[in-house]
């Protein structure tokens, strides 16, 4: 049953979860809400580059990780396994999972797995989009808990909110569209610069790196003037990076997927000029399935007690609820 108490089952769970575990498990999707967290209508993404621009050495970053994004919605079915490597808070995690993606229709289905070591635990979250709702399951030592997310309701909310001219946040990358969504929202929000030919191992990769845009800078540093042109990068929080790094695919087989992102913070302390990786997600052994198997994105919860954590998504995403779906 959809547990009525949402919003006391969350704060509930926040606080053993902060007690247990001090924060020691940041999800990718809660890291990338901090940083892309500015409240901006994603922009269209430019045209695919076509084949003889991407034949030269060099050549537009911008374009190459918009067409990236689009390369990656177009395709019917993805797998992949996932490394991920968080440093935050002087904590230092390491993660390991899978990631799937099948298209139906006009609906994104999607599936990620992470499992982190933490001492001598494991936990786990794995969060499924069925195209209708997100499920968000957390496993750690002694506390189980289960959450669904209308996606509706979001995407109802969010087709609202631009219609009236209010900016409708949409930096959850899983829950509003997976890798796809990540991608674009970096080419919106990320100024790239020329793209440079790399290896990782054996195989040869497109790097491309970003700074933030200035309009994005001002929608985080500056929200009470947004079009403010002076905002000073240095300002951001020491937890949000100010520099972003892709290294997308060159196999023709899977052109422009990415294999590795970068989010980085450059500083420059006393005249020394360092660069941390706040976090890293590495995509390796990624496949085309033929025949993925569907009940992947559907989600059982078995004898599990379900909180409806819709409404506490649509605040996160700065979003009201219309009439209708509070009815």
């Amino acid at each position: 049953m959809i547990v009525s108490s949402a919003r006391h089952n969350s704060n509930l769970w926040q606080n053993r979860y902060n007690q247990k575990m001090k924060c020691k498990l940041p999800t990718v999707a809660g890291m990338l809400l901090a940083l892309l967290a500015a409240d901006a209508v994603p922009a269209q993404a430019p045209a695919t580059p076509d084949s003889r621009t991407v034949a030269t050495n060099q050549y537009d970053g911008q374009q190459l990780v918009a067409a990236a994004a689009q390369r990656l919605l177009q395709q019917s079915a993805v797998q992949a396994k996932l490394r991920q490597q968080v440093v935050l808070f002087g904590q230092q995690l390491l993660g390991t999972g899978s990631y799937w993606q099948l298209r139906q229709g006009e609906q994104l289905q999607r599936r990620l797995e992470l499992k982190f070591q933490v001492s001598q635990q494991v936990t786990s979250l794995t969060q499924v989009c069925d195209g209708r709702f997100m499920w968000i399951h957390r496993d750690m030592p002694g506390l189980r808990s289960l959450g669904r997310v209308d996606l509706r309701q979001l995407e109802e909310a969010a087709a609202a909110a631009e219609q009236g001219g209010v900016a409708a946040s949409s930096t959850h990358w899983f829950v509003l569209g997976g890798l796809p969504q990540l991608l674009n929202e970096l080419a919106t929000r990320f100024q790239f610069g020329t793209a440079a030919t790399d290896r990782i191992g054996d195989a040869p990769v497109w790097v491309v790196r970003g700074t933030w845009k200035q309009s994005e800078l001002a929608r985080l540093l500056s929200p009470a003037d947004p079009s403010a042109a002076d905002v000073d990068p240095s300002q951001l929080p020491s937890h949000v990076p100010n520099r972003v790094v892709l290294a997308l695919s060159q196999n023709p087989n899977l052109p422009l997927f990415p294999q590795r992102i970068e989010f980085r913070r450059d500083e420059n302390v006393d005249g020394q000029k360092t660069s941390n990786a706040l976090v890293v997600i590495e995509l390796f052994d990624v496949v085309r399935p033929l025949n993925l198997d569907p009940h992947l994105f559907q989600y059982h919860a078995g004898d599990l007690e379900v909180a409806d954590h819709t409404q506490l998504y649509l605040e996160t995403l700065g979003l009201k609820t219309s009439p209708r779906q509070g009815s």
